[in-house]
């Protein structure tokens, strides 16, 4: 009996820098191996401190290991 081991390679998207004054969660999104294909990112700021979100609150890894959307069109600003 032949048995055959079939194996796929894991698609990553690359690791997410936090916008200054805020955070990507979960931590997966900003780990040195980044987020896997499916996975769905989120911005978040300190609004404790005046920040607010500016341009898309979230991105997902695709199929071919990019963003949904261009991760630096995400910063926080403040009032």
């Amino acid at each position: 009996m032949i048995t055959f081991l079939l194996t796929h390679a894991v698609v990553r998207c690359p690791s997410i820098r936090a916008p200054a004054y805020g955070d990507v969660i979960p931590d997966a999104c900003k780990s040195l191996l980044g987020a896997q294909y499916g996975d769905r990112c989120f911005f978040v700021c300190n609004p404790s401190n005046g920040y607010q979100l500016e341009g898309p609150q979230n991105v997902f890894c695709q199929h071919n290991g990019s963003w949904s959307t261009n991760t630096e069109m995400s910063f926080c600003k403040g009032k």
